[in-house]
């Protein structure tokens, strides 16, 4: 045997169906995967940090393809497995992703007290298991050649209220110097930078805070569109666009529309979600020219135009994608 540098075998999958919840930061996933809850043969909705970098960590080259790609394989399967069996459950009551959130909570639960490996390998492949991951349209690519039968449901959200969210978050400032910021910076010129501004790193770095934001909306934009645009159309069919705006003030349309994509049917406690999420509720529109007056008051005048432009784009068409 070659004592070089070794291969990683290929694994046969567990899981087949994979359903991402894939967005913007603050777009609205977690909401999108409530609403989940009330489509059958949909897991409850789990997140994992690295389900996310892995891919764009091989866009930047940091770590080869065939090796995210096996990781990736080989850690969705085990989360899966987890899930399956009742372990690892989130039980931090305040959480989005806490178990508690979900209406079918007592299933979860009698999970942990079961031995029956057989019928749980059969159930895996019977079900979606679905997974929040922030932006990651742009690498969408790496998950559509490990998974052929990959579903997305990508949100969008209007970028004035995403803008304003991420200057209330601090994603202006924090990127590689807050601990509590769990994503993968890279070193640019002057210090850390996310990973979505490397095209535009020394305009990002001498940019102020709230430039800086728009400066990383608009660098997404540009790299999902692209994405899109270079995929198949029988892949680019895989992924279902939906925007923050209609989940809130159409719940159910969006839902039903949501349940034909994936080939289910709508739950019953689907309408208890809703309530629950107090759905439908007005259109955010309603409160967003204190946002857009705030973001003028503070960024350049070129990344206010610019912004106001990705505004209309998504005005006009419903949606940056659509």
């Amino acid at each position: 045997m070659n004592q070089g540098k070794m291969k990683v075998f290929e694994r046969p999958r567990l899981v087949e169906d994979l359903l991402l919840v894939e967005g913007v930061s603050r777009a609205g996933k977690f909401l999108m995967a409530d609403l989940l809850a009330g489509c059958k043969g949909v897991e409850h909705v789990q997140y994992c940090g690295l389900f996310e970098h892995l891919p764009y960590m091989e866009r930047l080259g940091v770590i080869e393809r065939d090796v995210a790609s096996s990781i990736l394989q080989c850690q969705i399967d085990n989360s899966a497995y987890d899930m399956m069996v009742g372990r690892n459950l989130n039980f931090r009551l305040s959480d989005k992703s806490s178990i508690y959130r979900s209406p079918h909570l007592g299933e979860y639960l009698q999970r942990s007290l079961d031995d029956n490996n057989d019928q749980i390998h059969k159930e895996i492949r019977q079900r979606y298991y679905c997974y929040i991951v922030h932006e990651t349209l742009p690498n969408i690519d790496l998950y559509l050649e490990i998974y052929p039968d990959l579903k997305v449901i990508t949100i969008e959200r209007n970028p004035i209220d995403l803008v304003y969210s991420w200057y209330k978050r601090g994603w202006g400032r924090r990127w590689g110097v807050d601990p509590l910021d769990f994503s993968m910076s890279f070193q640019g010129d002057q210090g850390p930078i996310p990973w979505f501004v490397y095209q535009i790193c020394e305009q990002w770095e001498t940019s102020n805070e709230m430039d800086k934001i728009i400066l990383a909306q608009w660098q997404l934009y540009e790299m999902s569109k692209k994405a899109l645009e270079m995929l198949p159309v029988a892949q680019r069919n895989k992924i279902f666009l939906t925007c923050y705006e209609e989940i809130v003030t159409e719940p159910m349309r969006e839902l039903e529309s949501i349940a034909g994509f994936l080939d289910t049917e709508i739950l019953s406690v689907a309408t208890n979600v809703m309530a629950r999420e107090s759905l439908p509720n007005s259109h955010p529109k309603k409160v967003r020219d204190g946002k857009l007056r705030l973001i003028k008051e503070m960024a350049s005048k070129q990344c206010f135009d610019l912004l106001c432009g990705l505004h209309d784009v998504y005005e006009e068409k419903g949606g940056m994608f659509k």
